[in-house]
This record gives C-alpha cells, sequence and structure tokens, in this order.
C-alpha cells in the first residue's frame, strides 16, 4: 500500500477511531502484554485494508465483526506461534521467580495465576497433565485437533481427557471453595 492513498481512507480513519478501544480491549483479553495487544489492533486495520476491503459505513455492526474475527485469529495465531517459540539463548539467568504467582506447565510456563485465588489453588492440585490440558482448550482457545497435534494423540484421546481434567479440577475447586 505504499504510495498509494487507499479508496476509503476516510471511512477507515472513522472505524479506526471508533473501534480502536473495543478492540484493545478484546485484543487485551487474549494477550498479556500490552504492546502485544497495540500491535495486534494495528495488524488487523492494517490486513482488512490491504485486501481492500468495501464497506459501506462505519457504524455497521459487520464492520465490528469483521474487525473482532481479524484481531480474534491474530491473537490466537501469536499465541500459538509463542508456544512453538525455541529458547537458544541460554546465556541469560531465569527470570526470578515470583512467590505465590506462578502456576504453568512445560508448554505455558509463563502462566500467571495468581495461586491465593480459589481457581489457582485448584489448577495446582490436579495433575500437571490435566492443568496443560485444561490451559490449552480453555485459556488459550485451541481445539482438540490441535491439542492432539501438538500432543501427538488422538483427537478423541485428548477430548476424553479434557473431560476427566475439568471433572477433576471441578473437585478440586469445590473442595477450595467449601469450608
Amino acid at each position: 500500500m505504499a504510495g498509494r492513498i487507499h479508496p476509503q481512507s476516510q471511512l477507515w480513519e472513522e472505524i479506526y477511531t471508533r473501534y480502536y478501544r473495543p478492540l484493545l480491549r478484546l485484543a487485551g483479553s487474549y494477550l498479556p502484554r500490552q504492546e502485544d495487544a497495540e500491535d495486534a489492533v494495528q495488524q488487523t486495520f492494517e490486513r482488512l485494508m490491504c485486501r481492500d476491503v468495501r464497506l459501506d459505513s462505519s457504524d455497521s455492526p459487520s464492520v465490528y465483526l469483521l474487525c473482532a474475527v481479524t484481531l480474534r485469529r491474530l491473537c490466537l495465531n501469536q499465541i500459538r506461534n509463542r508456544s512453538r517459540e525455541v529458547v537458544t539463548d541460554f546465556e541469560e539467568d531465569p527470570p526470578p521467580e515470583v512467590p505465590g504467582k506462578e502456576i504453568g506447565s512445560d508448554l505455558f510456563p509463563d502462566v500467571p495465576i495468581p495461586v491465593s485465588s480459589p481457581l489457582g489453588d485448584a489448577l495446582q492440585k490436579i495433575p500437571r497433565d490435566a492443568m496443560e490440558l485444561v490451559l490449552m482448550h480453555d485459556l488459550f482457545g485451541y481445539r482438540s485437533a490441535e491439542m492432539a497435534q501438538i500432543r501427538g494423540e488422538k483427537a478423541s484421546t485428548v477430548r476424553k481427557k479434557l473431560g476427566q481434567a475439568r471433572e477433576e479440577l471441578k473437585k478440586a475447586y469445590r473442595e477450595e471453595v467449601t469450608p
């Protein structure tokens, strides 16, 4: 798009002004860092403008839905790519542990869930494999087929284990909540 003005640039400016904050909140619900959320929103608008999507008005619900769906895909791709990154710089010291704030798994070691909450305590009580399944599906939005591919299992096996993991979490949570 370098060097040319988009034919609907004024309309895109209105859309950007109207939907930037709601889309930023949506991206923030997927991505933990503010900078990543801002980048995802910018990429959403860039992607839609480069596709030369024709729009009638900036206040149409379909415009927001188009932006939100594109943004969601970008966020999920970013999460998936981050989970597949390989750390090769072994000279750095590991980040210091924050007491009472870490829970995670082999796939998602940076997932901050407050341990002082009943849900955090319940997550720590269930087996690591079960916690990993729940986090991948319910927090990060992986589908069972994707999880099966990552884990090297059948999708039906993953769905069964996920159901069992949720039951374990439900039981552990009840134990935390009830005195």
